[in-house]
């Protein structure tokens, strides 16, 4: 099969008719750059998280025209086990799917081994949330040289990050260690700040020491936060527990898992403020709301 699959992609362009299986944040991104590119794109997802914009919505895995070439697959991790089926339908057996999901390098692996189409295993290394022109993938399997090209012409960034299925899954959840936590302590950070008199002197002192970008990214966190604090915190709980399994214990990013648990009930709340509301009303309820257990006990 892998072999197969290292010939379709060779053999594939980027003007073949792709079919984007979920429709959120990434598939809509998706979406709209391969249209935008020119390509004859297919959207399936029964109930989409952002309307349809661009390409064509089906209701299932029978496809006008037949089945494609081209596939991506970028749902829910509690659902990324169950596409497969799909995929088997809507997708040449000589196509190639392209593997979005953030899940474990294991079940990325069971997720190629019920797959006919080969498979790439992508892992998006960057934020779409930012002015990203070129995101950052990291893609692996057997055919990942090959379909990289594919990516490469559709303006992403992309390195091989070796033959096996699961090696870019791996490196997604090294970088969500970091990222995740690292969200984490913003969150924290901003809440207190939202306390403190002149704390702009220590925003400035931050953006001496790791300049101004990195204090644009900050609030871009806490921000987008807001809509994706239970998605991003269930991540890193799994990225955490992956490692784990195989002897590591990261502390730092297991007590993130808590912070970000505890952000995504915030924002919850009845009276928490909208997606889009001010950084300052953000924090403000995080304030109020983060360290209300502790006040408690």
């Amino acid at each position: 099969m892998e072999a197969t699959a290292v010939a379709a992609a060779t053999a594939l362009s980027p003007s073949e008719r792709w079919l984007v299986v979920g429709h959120g944040s990434v598939g809509s991104f998706l979406t709209a750059r391969l249209a935008a590119n020119g390509a004859s794109v297919f959207v399936y997802d029964p109930d989409p998280r952002v309307p349809v914009a661009h390409g064509r919505r089906v209701d299932g895995p029978e496809l006008p025209g037949g089945p494609v070439g081209l596939a991506i697959s970028c749902v829910p991790p509690s659902v990324a086990g169950a596409v497969p089926e799909v995929l088997n339908a809507a997708v040449r057996a000589d196509g190639v799917v392209f593997d979005w999901n953030t899940v474990s390098p294991s079940l990325k692996q069971r997720i190629r081994d019920r797959l006919v189409p080969g498979m790439v295993d992508v892992a998006l290394l960057d934020s779409l949330d930012g002015a990203s022109e070129e995101p950052m993938l990291a893609v692996s399997g057997e055919a990942a040289t090959a379909a990289s090209a594919i990516l490469v012409e559709h303006g992403f960034s992309v390195e091989v990050a070796g033959e096996h299925v699961g090696e870019a899954a791996a490196l997604k959840y090294l970088r969500s260690i970091f990222m995740k936590s690292l969200e984490a302590l913003v969150l924290e950070y901003a809440s207190l700040a939202s306390t403190v008199p002149a704390e702009s002197i220590v925003r400035t002192s931050l953006e001496h020491n790791l300049g101004e970008r990195f204090t644009s990214f900050m609030d871009l966190l806490l921000a987008t936060n807001r809509i994706h604090a239970e998605r991003r915190g269930l991540e890193l709980e799994d990225a955490v527990a992956t490692f784990s399994a195989n002897g590591s214990h990261p502390e730092v990013a297991a007590a993130a898992v808590h912070v970000l648990r505890q952000a995504a009930q915030a924002w919850a709340e009845p009276a928490a403020p909208q997606a889009g509301a001010s950084l300052e009303a953000l924090a403000d309820h995080l304030h109020r709301t983060l360290w209300r257990e502790a006040a408690s006990t």
